[in-house]
Parts: C-alpha cells; structure tokens; sequence
C-alpha cells in the first residue's frame, strides 16, 4: 500500500509519490499535473472540483470558492477571515460556534467540508495512476497553522477519505523533497515567503 504526499495550496493542489528514491507526480492527464484548489456549487446544488470549478467562476463568480486554506480553522470575526470576505465575490459568514463558513446556493459550507472535495479528487486521481485504493497521505501545511488549522486540515483530508498520516509543516516538505535523491551530504537553507 502507498503513501501519497500532498500539496493542497491555497491556488492548486498536488498529489505525488515517492518511490525507491523517485518522484513521480500523479495525474490523470500529464498535460494537466496540478489541480486548481477550487470548488463550485451549481444552482442545483451539484458540486464541481478543480479545473470544471474554476472555470465556472465568471458564470458563478458567487458560489465558486478559492483560497479556502486562507480560512480554514478561522473564526468568523478573525481579522484574515474579515480580510478576505472584502475581497472575494463570494459570501463569507458566521456559521456554528462562530466558525467561517461560506454561503452556497442552498446552504452554509464549512471550509472543512469544501477542501474535502478537494482532497477527495487527489485521492481519485492518486488512486486511479497507482491502480489501487490510496487512503493514506503525508500533507503539507503551513508552518503559520495552529493546532486548530492543523485539527480543520485533518478533519478535511477525512472528509476526502485520506488518513492524514502526518502534517509537514511546507517549509521542512521542501527541505525534505530537495534531498530525497542526493546522496550528496550539504547543508541547505529553505525560506518560506
């Protein structure tokens, strides 16, 4: 059974896999290797994920969510959830407990239950390369997340049927992917901008 590393960024997400020193990222078309972090809701309330999400923004500019990392494990009235409510086309609200969640066409979203679309895709996509169930995954999170992003992260990589085996914090997941195939004993230094 694999363990698949994931990059769910706030702009498009990855999934790959190491195996015996060589990476390989996983996808279902190699022309298309990352998958836009985004997520629709169409007026039936029929989801979409990735590239057929993203490219419903103009139409559906109010029930098309992107940069959901920003605000996952957020309060409502956190200053980056308020931030970003200014900036984006679609609804930012109070939900349960005082948690962000996003207004869809029928219903309030948690941001948990959206980015587990997302991951559900990257298990599809890793499980369709590899020809077998992938259900575990080492994801990268940002070195900024608290213990409560990290628990919202967990809690959508469920969500998404993936076993969270372990949150990298993205600076040591680059330290990490730089030296998976050197043999070369150096000394790097990895900035998060």
């Amino acid at each position: 059974m694999h363990v698949v590393g994931i990059d769910l960024g706030t702009s498009t997400s990855v999934v790959a896999l190491v195996n015996r020193g060589s990476r390989q990222v996983l996808t279902r078309d190699e022309r298309d290797r990352l998958l836009p972090t985004v997520v629709a809701i169409d007026a039936r309330g029929r989801f979409s994920v990735g590239s057929n999400a993203r490219d419903s923004m103009e139409a559906n500019p109010e029930f098309t969510f992107f940069g959901l990392k920003r605000i996952i494990g957020r309060k409502f009235a956190d200053p980056v959830v308020q931030d970003w409510a200014g900036v984006v086309p679609y609804g930012i609200v109070e939900g349960p407990d005082g948690w962000a969640y996003l207004q869809g066409p029928q219903e309030l979203h948690s941001p948990i239950e959206l980015l587990g679309k997302v991951f559900r895709e990257l298990r599809d996509i890793a499980s369709g390369a590899l020809n077998e169930r992938i259900e575990d995954a080492v994801i990268g999170v940002p070195a900024y997340f608290d213990q409560v992003q990290k628990q919202a992260m967990r809690q959508a990589a469920e969500a998404g049927g993936f076993n969270a085996r372990r949150l990298l914090p993205e600076p040591t997941a680059a330290a990490v992917a730089y030296g998976v195939d050197r043999s070369v004993n150096r000394v790097i230094a990895v900035y998060d901008f």
